[in-house]
């Protein structure tokens, strides 16, 4: 929840043009998710890495390639999304996706209907799915071409397994081939189901509660109750309608701060403290500002208050992570490259679905946490007073990779002229977790490309749920083609986007 104004660039800087990064996001209370990139500078970027951070370890300027978007739990009642199915559709006319409504499966011609059989199905319900009350379909059939079933033998060299989470592996105590779920997936009556869990309610929920921007509620103390550091920690912000995610860290801004704004958490063992940024400029005091010359995306003026609701999970009430470092430790303000980046591979064999990466803070001696960002917001160089304090981070299918800020100026976390929260710290413990999409499984997920789209003011969806009501985490990702090369997913992303397109009726303004 952040659009910043840009600072200049510096002289010495080899990174001479853009000053700012990231893809800013919100979600109507209906269906549609909307988006903001910067366009003011002579080469604009959607990411952001500079050079001041990591002592120039893989900086990088780039445009996004593809935007993906999941959104891990509905609550109950909350209804469920269109379903989607591959070489297939369903009826949904009948009575709709709300709670508790069937809808009837077909499949196209020359694909076949393979029931799923967790439990015991009539035959005449094999081609009906249910509702669930959190929110998924039941009993979601694939449609499938006539290849081999999971548990049939096989010859490698000339067929292919049905599901398409089996392989033709050999079984060495038969001596025979067979059509076997990979690592990760159970075969249940015939097909590989994911092991994974979907994310549970959350333990602490704070519902919703006023914030301003300066004056009364600017500052919230939230008491989670928990009696431990949470694991994952979702704060979200409603303004007029719109819903966005609140950072984790404070960016510094230039001269045009009062038109322009943050929401920033930070969290313990006992609170959840969220701070609105300081004004000296009432009047013109909003929540989060855009200006059509500097953006690309839908052009509105926020209001000053909105509604803020906190969410936390107990690392317990989560699936143990497929991925955990805890004992990293940066620090910003220095010419050791080591001290202000740190690449992790993380062995997963895949993109990890769910990441979390945090930088744990001593202050005065207590700890507190804050959740790092995904891509570098106001970026100043060499001017004094001017801080980039934040934890930046990003993944790919073998890594995680961390930096802070090395320069003069850098700190990690820097609180003092904007929030509440009148701390600046140097040096802290990076933490990273990440589950794999068969342990911590989403109910939804999207993807479309921004080089095959160039860049949508928004992305509508034919869904017949609310987001503000239903929709309790949502994590929107970029791709990269330079760090993160992803060339090799063009073609499956938009084929995807097609048939997400033709089948879902997906709308882009």
């Amino acid at each position: 929840m952040h659009l910043g104004y840009p600072a200049p660039s510096e002289a010495g800087n080899t990174i001479k043009y853009a000053t700012v990064g990231g893809l800013s996001y919100t979600y109507e209370t209906k269906y549609k998710f909307i988006f903001w990139q910067p366009k003011y500078f002579d080469n604009e970027s959607t990411i952001f890495i500079a050079e001041s951070f990591g002592y120039g370890t893989n900086s990088e300027i780039s445009h996004s390639e593809s935007v993906y978007i999941q959104s891990w739990i509905y609550e109950e009642n909350g209804g469920c999304p269109t379903p989607v199915i591959p070489n297939g559709f369903a009826d949904t006319s009948i009575n709709g996706t709300s709670t508790g409504a069937q809808a009837r499966v077909r499949c196209y011609e020359r694909f076949m209907l393979i029931p799923k059989k967790d439990y015991y199905i009539h035959d005449h319900e094999q081609n009906t799915i249910t509702c669930h009350k959190f929110g998924y379909w039941e009993n979601v059939p694939s449609c499938v071409p006539h290849d081999k079933e999971v548990d049939a033998e096989c010859n490698p060299a000339v067929d292919k397994c049905r599901d398409k989470h089996a392989v033709c592996t050999l079984m060495s105590t038969l001596n025979v081939y067979k059509c076997a779920c990979n690592g990760g997936y159970n075969n249940v009556n015939g097909r590989c189901k994911a092991q994974g869990k979907y994310l549970p309610k959350a333990d602490y929920d704070s519902d919703w509660v006023p914030i301003r921007r300066g004056g009364h509620n600017w500052y919230l103390e939230l008491e989670h109750g928990l009696g431990t550091v949470p694991m994952l920690v979702d704060v979200q912000v409603e303004v007029s309608g719109y819903v966005f995610h609140a950072i984790g860290f404070p960016p510094d801004q230039g001269e045009y701060s009062d038109h322009s704004s943050a929401v920033v958490y930070i969290y313990d063992e006992s609170f959840i403290n969220v701070s609105s940024f300081r004004t000296s400029n009432t009047w013109n005091a909003n929540l989060m500002s855009t200006s059509n010359y500097m953006w690309d995306g839908f052009q509105y003026h926020w209001k000053d208050y909105g509604m803020v609701r906190a969410q936390a999970w107990k690392s317990e009430s989560l699936p143990i992570p497929d991925l955990l470092d805890d004992s990293r430790v940066l620090r910003a303000n220095s010419s050791t490259a080591s001290d202000s980046f740190y690449e992790l591979e993380h062995n997963l064999g895949e993109y990890p679905g769910l990441v979390v990466v945090r930088a744990k803070m001593l202050h005065n001696g207590s700890t507190f946490y804050a959740d790092g960002v995904g891509s570098a917001l106001n970026v100043f160089y060499n001017k004094p007073g001017k801080t980039n304090a934040f934890l930046v981070y990003g993944f790919s299918g073998e890594s995680v990779r961390a930096w802070v800020d090395s320069s003069e100026n850098g700190a990690i976390f820097d609180g003092r002229k904007h929030t509440k929260f009148d701390i600046v710290v140097g040096e802290a413990v990076v933490e990273i977790y990440a589950w794999k999409i068969s342990t911590l499984t989403p109910f939804f997920t999207y993807m479309f490309s921004l080089e095959y789209d160039r860049f949508p003011n928004s992305v509508e969806f034919s869904m017949k749920f609310r987001l503000g009501d239903a929709l309790n985490v949502a994590v929107v990702r970029t791709f990269t083609g330079h760090t993160y090369n992803m060339k090799h997913l063009k073609f499956f992303i938009r084929t995807y986007f097609n048939l997400l397109k033709y089948f879902s009726q997906i709308v882009t303004n």
